[in-house]
């Protein structure tokens, strides 16, 4: 309470100079497509948090980059999936991402390897009945997923479908404080955290290059708070044709 807990003494600031002279800045780690690497990797200790219009393949985009991780890396990953429904169909996502293929066209034995190496990589955060998914209790369920896994990677898809508890506490105040506090957790233990989050209904373009379809959302688009664009390291936006119906996206590097 005297103040002296929050000090860093000259010796110990003088000591994390020298370290960080001896190893240098930490390269982030490629989200294993080269074209995206070249804009943005994904260092431990930092946020990232996805955004993009609807049906833009968001998830998918998450899911594919984890499977990237985990394959290049050996990342173990902590995952609230709440739009994905049961653990069983979320690792069927997963498999699926791994494989580029169909689980029901897996052959029996390639189904238990694949899935026997999704399930050593990914870990589930579900709640009890009940029990309401809000960010302290992830964080609780994360921390020891930390010590029993080792994860460096902690997946919220989406933040919506979290249980959001402002009080009479402005709804601003109150994301810009999770967004902290999500930072502070990733800094502490050294994982990335990844945040898929939707934007607000947004309208069609009238000029440009976008024009008459919907442009890729920016972070400031976020349903619920402009602390979106300023509370995170990383910004990602998934933009994909869907008059089209393409099968191709759009990834823009909003914030580094």
């Amino acid at each position: 309470l005297d103040g002296t807990l929050g000090d860093v003494t000259p010796e110990h600031f003088l000591a994390a100079m020298r370290a960080h002279y001896q190893t240098g800045e930490r390269c982030g780690a490629s989200p294993g497509w080269g074209s995206l690497a070249q804009y943005y990797t994904v260092a431990l200790g930092e946020t990232t948090v996805i955004t993009g219009t609807s049906s833009a393949m968001k998830s998918t985009f998450m899911q594919g980059m984890a499977v990237n991780l985990a394959r290049q890396f050996g990342w173990q990953f902590g995952v609230f999936a709440g739009e994905h429904g049961s653990p069983g169909k979320f690792g069927r996502h997963l498999q699926e991402s791994y494989t580029d293929m169909r689980q029901a066209d897996l052959p029996e034995e390639m189904f238990e390897d694949t899935a026997a190496w999704v399930t050593t990589h990914f870990h589930p955060i579900t709640a009890p009945v009940d029990v309401p998914m809000t960010i302290p209790w992830i964080l609780t369920v994360a921390k020891m997923q930390v010590q029993r896994y080792g994860l460096k990677g902690l997946i919220l898809d989406p933040w919506n479908r979290i249980s959001h508890q402002y009080g009479r506490e402005p709804e601003t105040k109150y994301i810009g404080d999770m967004l902290t506090r999500l930072s502070k957790f990733a800094s502490d233990h050294q994982i990335h955290v990844f945040i898929v989050a939707h934007p607000t209904k947004l309208p069609r373009e009238a000029s440009g290059e976008y024009k008459g379809k919907v442009a890729p959302p920016q972070l400031g688009s976020i349903a619920g708070s402009q602390m979106w664009d300023s509370a995170v390291d990383n910004g990602i936006s998934i933009w994909r044709d869907r008059d089209a119906d393409s099968h191709e996206i759009e990834v823009h590097v909003l914030k580094v």
